[in-house]
């Protein structure tokens, strides 16, 4: 393993900003810290960066102890948010500073030039080395910021939320550049985002975090269909939650019956969650009863919205290509899970 972090734990002034958390990264992989606000992810970063200590538990890169070495000599990247560009250098100058700044150890100036002209190439930014940041879009600066992250060859690169500053559209594109210049570098990755799309795109697995501790830490289609907890389930994509009588793996509810995905020793009457894209919409009296209150087109799917006998909200997602175009708003309807999730 690239990275093992042990027991770590860190408070604040009583609370557990981490707590007891365990987990250990290959060579080479792309690992999300994901989690709401306050579950830790940020402050795990900064332990790894050398900006803060644990209380207690150890950190280990590559056969070192991470926490008995120096900042600068842990040989790491970052890249903030705020993308920290020196706003009175060039890029050229911006992507140099961390070379510039090895004072004896510094390369040659051929060195450099050939190290910003290489990484301006793998930024795609060609032609924009005498620019200033004010002169840059939002993502070029992102570039930017990576580009002098990536300049003095570093052993683990951290990204503390680099696109939460950009608009949607920007952070889709660069999403995907990233992973990509991920691949091509190969180096360790530790990026923290609270955004789940995010997470779930570019990531090779995923710690989830919640309250200071570890939900799951997994891939992405391990977090999506096998969520090992209610937090998971809820926080990583949208849900629907129903009454169904439970007889070893099978739910029904209504004459609708479906399969359990995680089982359980539960039976009975008891409370399912689905997600919103694993159920149709009926006509018939099967399922959950309901009367839809909204249609709403998008891209190749339609989103229902509708309220069941009891007054609870749900919403089910539907290919445009399998909508039955004879359905209209204030219809009752029968809404037939496909699978559920039992907690």
């Amino acid at each position: 393993m690239a990275l093992t972090i042990n027991n770590l734990s860190k408070q604040f002034a009583g609370f557990a900003a981490l707590n007891d958390i365990s987990f250990s990264v290959k060579e080479s992989e792309f690992i999300a810290l994901l989690g709401p606000s306050g579950s830790g992810k940020t402050t795990l970063l900064r332990m790894l960066a050398g900006l803060d200590y644990p209380d207690k538990g150890s950190i280990d890169f590559k056969g070192q102890n991470f926490l008995s070495l120096p900042v600068k000599e842990r040989k790491i990247g970052m890249v903030f948010q705020s993308y920290a560009l020196f706003r009175h250098m060039t890029v050229a100058k911006n992507i140099a500073f961390g070379l510039e700044m090895r004072g004896k150890n510094k390369p040659k100036k051929e060195e450099i030039n050939e190290t910003i002209n290489r990484l301006l190439k793998l930024v795609q930014l060609e032609g924009f080395e005498k620019r200033y940041p004010a002169q840059l879009s939002g993502g070029q600066r992102q570039r930017v910021a990576l580009a002098r992250a990536l300049a003095i060859n570093p052993s683990l690169l951290l990204l503390d939320e680099p696109f939460g500053a950009l608009d949607a559209m920007v952070r889709k594109e660069l999403r995907r550049w990233l992973r990509h210049i991920h691949d091509e570098t190969g180096l360790t990755t530790i990026f923290v985002t609270h955004d789940q799309e995010e997470a779930l795109d570019l990531a090779d697995r995923i710690v989830l975090l919640e309250g200071g501790k570890i939900a799951q830490y997994d891939t992405a289609d391990k977090i999506i269909n096998h969520p090992k907890s209610e937090f998971v389930f809820d926080f990583v994509g949208s849900g629907n939650a129903a009454d169904a009588d439970i007889k070893g793996d099978v739910a029904n509810i209504n004459g609708c019956e479906f399969p359990v995905v995680n089982l359980t020793n539960f039976s009975g009457r008891q409370k399912v969650k689905f997600r919103n894209y694993d159920a149709l919409i009926s006509n018939e009296e099967k399922g959950i009863k309901a009367q839809l209150t909204g249609i709403f087109a998008s891209t190749g799917f339609l989103r229902f919205e509708a309220v069941d006998n009891a007054g609870h909200h749900l919403e089910i997602i539907i290919s445009e290509r399998n909508f039955d175009h004879s359905l209209k708003v204030g219809d009752h309807v029968g809404i037939l899970p496909q699978k559920a999730y039992l907690f």
